[in-house]
């Protein structure tokens, strides 16, 4: 099964860190410091009890927890190598690239981690940046249509599975960038979630060229659909957005209803299958009292009630069709 587009986004937590993050995969108590109780890190031996800490936790003692004297810094050393070396030997796991090693060998492993960024430039994608300038991403453009060569001259591009990946990253940065000529986005049932909505956001608000926007079952909620709401505001191209079958509910559909008072584009709206609530169908439907372009809605199974159809009904009388309620 695909890595999903969340899954990888937990990989690249860290992403503007400058190394990867790990997990152990044994955690001995021997090895445990007894104050953060984690595997230690730069040990030192307290004397008295040759119990060992991590060298930052030692300055919180003030009594041992193990032979309960009071802690002088005198009375702290080394770790006997030979410790430093067991310790060194315990497994762990890259939370970026899934590869197991020892602790010792992990300290090396972010210049070769095998998890590379998707266009093959060399870059460690633990480290890239989240955004890229204008320059930069026509400079990987390139790169990308190696990949994806039909992407030079297509109007239409679109994952039809989960796992868009760190891809997606790239994508938006070239939609804002302009670098490539889409009209068709389809992303449909990718579950980019919240925050690879917020990447696409990002790119809407200078893309030129999107006249169609896929993001249905995609576990979008309110705060990816807060973003979306934002950008068309300021969009001047998408006339067809779908939101279908995602997690949106009432703050989500305030911002939507925001956005439709001022957008002058968008003629084509999915929203069927959320949990827009009947406070939030209101809200949409007072916004139709002002918005002249929308003439499809569909905000069927979204929880809105009678009331809240009621209101979109009443807005929507001086429209021809269109509406699904």
């Amino acid at each position: 099964m695909a890595t999903s587009y969340l899954e990888q986004e937990k990989k690249l937590e860290n992403l503007t860190s400058k190394k990867p993050t790990k997990s152990f995969l044994e955690t001995p108590v021997e090895f445990t410091c007894q104050v953060c109780k984690k595997i230690l890190t730069n040990p030192v031996m307290h004397g008295p009890c040759g119990e060992m800490f991590c060298e930052e936790c030692v300055n919180e003692l003030v009594f041992c927890p193990s032979c309960k004297t009071k802690c002088k810094s005198s009375d702290f050393g080394p770790v006997p190598k030979a410790l430093i070396r067991q310790i060194g030997k315990l497994k762990v796991k890259c939370d970026v690239c899934g590869e197991t090693m020892s602790l010792a060998d992990f300290e090396t492993h972010d210049k070769k981690c095998s998890f590379l960024c998707p266009f093959k430039c060399g870059e460690n994608a633990a480290v890239a940046t989240t955004t890229i300038s204008k320059e930069e991403a026509l400079r990987k453009a390139d790169e990308l249509l190696k990949s994806q060569p039909d992407l030079r001259t297509a109007t239409e591009f679109g994952w039809n599975e989960e796992g868009a990946g760190s891809e997606l990253l790239m994508l938006s940065e070239l939609l804002k960038a302009n670098a490539i000529p889409l009209k068709n986005l389809n992303l449909g049932g990718c579950n980019i979630g919240d925050e690879g909505a917020i990447m696409i956001s990002e790119s809407l608000k200078t893309n030129t060229t999107l006249t169609t926007l896929d993001l249905g079952v995609n576990n979008i909620g309110d705060e990816g659909a807060v973003m979306i709401s934002e950008s068309l505001k300021i969009n001047t191209t998408l006339t067809t957005l779908r939101l279908w079958n995602n997690d949106i509910g009432v703050d989500g559909a305030i911002m939507m209803s925001e956005s439709l008072k001022t957008n002058t584009t968008l003629t084509i709206l999915y929203l069927d299958d959320n949990h827009i609530g009947e406070t939030g169908a209101i809200l949409i439907g007072d916004s139709l009292k002002t918005n002249t372009t929308l003439t499809t809605l569909y905000l069927r199974r979204s929880n809105i009630g009678e009331t809240g159809k009621n209101s979109v009904r009443t807005a929507w009388r001086s429209r021809s069709s269109n509406l699904y309620l």
